[in-house]
């Protein structure tokens, strides 16, 4: 089937390539050994076993590593995705999975990625330094112009470690100064009839380096040249003076506290696209993660989608179920995961598209150490609330930012309650309303959760999430995901197809090869 997806890039004409099926066993066959393009050209040389799968000749050795990695990147993710479609279809056609009442799970675990988290100067330092020896190479005449105004060495120079504070502080200030000086001449050396790239890609990819170094710019630095005369963060104009302090002797420049940075900054410019993330309130890392959807049933991985080490694991559920549902007809009887995913509006989206979303319902307390919320009684149909001492209120205010609304009580009736200084406790004279309850608009479907939870089939439910664990593992470990070479989303999510495609086809294997079970066969004690 690889031979008729990929039939459309190729040319009827010229020499005869390598079949696309053979070449899709090979990348199978690196992925299920997760080993490199060199490696897996010894592979195919000399292990008997490889060639007798992939079907070459024992005296077959002229298949290069170089073409193994060109192949990968020239199909892409989507050609990929296309192949583990296919097999997917297949295995739904042979009864595999697609059964009516059949969970899916879903969940994601996290990569570490091979790059390094430089600090603040020697990642502006990485930025410039890939600009410059980028136009070096592909725009000798920019280059020129611009080493004669401006000293580019002045932008790799590495600080001494017996320097102070205040040399460390006037070095990075220097240093900011210096980029954006050589962001501010590169826009307008790239402008001049004179500095022609040979290629519009040369020129669009220089603008994008560009554009990272000034972000890094931005993300990390506060200040500004010139005594304060532009604002904040504003760039320097090529005719500008480069200082690195001002009269004073103190720093035009200087970075941004840890909590004032961006949560989504970049952390490495060689690899703009990591990003940090956390998978738990202790534990941090640095690269993507990848969302996998399974099914409970038949163990196969239905689908697996790379995402920011950032992004929230919730953020993208009702996609991936509702994709993989129009890929294939299928619904599933409900879909499982773990407490990340479990928000009031992936539970209402779910609920309306007549599936059941099951997540462990976070309790919460109240931070005031007084009677929890979910102490007060909320009725939909009559929007209203009422307390544990049966007083009841309808007066809201509609909190948009928070997707819901705050209930009060009057503060009479508050005063007047035994339970006073349990659920309010003192307050301030003249004050309209007493105790105030926050609910959700998606407080039914919570609910209607949390009720699930306490019956028999909602217990089974979050018992059978564990499984899904396993898949992430085999993942992980034997597939080398814990810590992938690709640096890039692109290339990663490319890895990511071709290791659901071979989970799968061991998943299968073992399905179609397992020897039935006799019927009525005594139990040993």
């Amino acid at each position: 089937f690889a031979d008729k997806i990929c039939e459309p890039l190729y040319s009827p004409i010229g020499q005869r390539p390598y079949a696309p099926s053979l070449k899709l066993k090979i990348h199978l066959v690196q992925r299920y050994y997760d080993i490199s393009d060199r490696e897996m050209e010894l592979k195919i040389i000399g292990d008997i076993f490889v060639k007798r799968f992939l079907g070459l000749p024992v005296a077959h050795s002229k298949f290069d590593h170089s073409t193994i990695g060109l192949d990968r990147d020239r199909l892409g993710a989507e050609m990929f995705h296309a192949c583990h479609v296919f097999i997917l279809a297949q295995a739904l056609h042979k009864g595999l999975w697609g059964e009516e009442d059949d969970r899916w799970l879903v969940d994601s675990f996290h990569t570490n990625a091979r790059v390094s988290t430089p600090g603040t100067f020697e990642l502006i330092q990485q930025a410039a330094g890939r600009l410059v020896r980028y136009v070096e190479k592909h725009n000798p005449t920019a280059y020129e112009r611009i080493t004669q105004e401006m000293d580019v060495q002045k932008l790799s120079q590495k600080l001494k470690n017996s320097a102070t504070k205040r040399d460390r502080d006037l070095a990075f200030s220097e240093l900011v100064v210096q980029s954006y000086g050589l962001v501010a001449w590169f826009r307008r050396i790239n402008e001049d009839k004179e500095s022609r790239w040979a290629s519009e890609e040369e020129q669009r990819t220089a603008k994008e380096l560009c554009e990272l170094l000034l972000r890094i710019l931005r993300e990390n630095t506060t200040g500004s040249p010139d005594g304060g005369n532009k604002e904040d963060g504003e760039m320097l104009d090529s005719g500008d003076e480069l200082r690195p302090a001002s009269d004073e002797g103190t720093p035009v420049y200087v970075e941004l506290p840890k909590d004032k940075k961006p949560t989504d900054r970049i952390v490495n410019a060689f690899a703009p696209e990591i990003r940090a993330g956390f998978k738990s309130s202790k534990k941090s890392f640095v690269g993507d993660k990848v969302q996998v959807v399974e099914s409970a049933k038949s163990r196969l991985v239905l689908l697996a989608e790379p995402i920011a080490g950032n992004e929230p694991d919730g953020a993208a559920i009702v996609d991936l179920v509702q994709m993989v549902s129009e890929e294939f007809g299928v619904r599933p009887k409900e879909v499982v995961a773990d407490k990340g995913y479990a928000w009031g509006k992936n539970f209402q989206q779910m609920a309306l598209r007549g599936q059941r979303l099951v997540t462990p319902v976070p309790h919460f307390t109240n931070p005031t150490g007084k009677i929890p919320n979910t102490e007060f009684r909320y009725d939909p149909e009559q929007q209203t609330v009422t307390c544990p001492q049966g007083q009841t209120t309808s007066h809201t205010t509609r909190i948009a930012k928070s997707e819901g609304r705050q209930f009060k009580f009057p503060h009479a009736t508050c005063e007047a309650c035994p339970l006073k200084e349990e659920c309010v406790g003192s307050q301030k004279a003249g004050n309209k309303f007493g105790r105030t309850v926050f609910v959700s608009d998606y407080a039914p479907f919570v609910e209607e959760v949390r009720a699930y939870l306490q019956t028999p089939e909602g217990k089974a439910a979050l018992q059978a999430r564990y499984e899904i664990e396993r898949t992430n593992n085999e993942f992980k470990n034997p597939h080398g995901l814990a810590k992938p070479r690709a640096r890039t989303r692109s290339k990663l999510r490319t890895t990511v197809k071709l290791t659901s495609i071979v989970i799968n086809m061991k998943v299968m294997v073992k399905s179609l090869t397992r020897p039935p079970k006799p019927q009525g066969a005594p139990v040993c004690a």
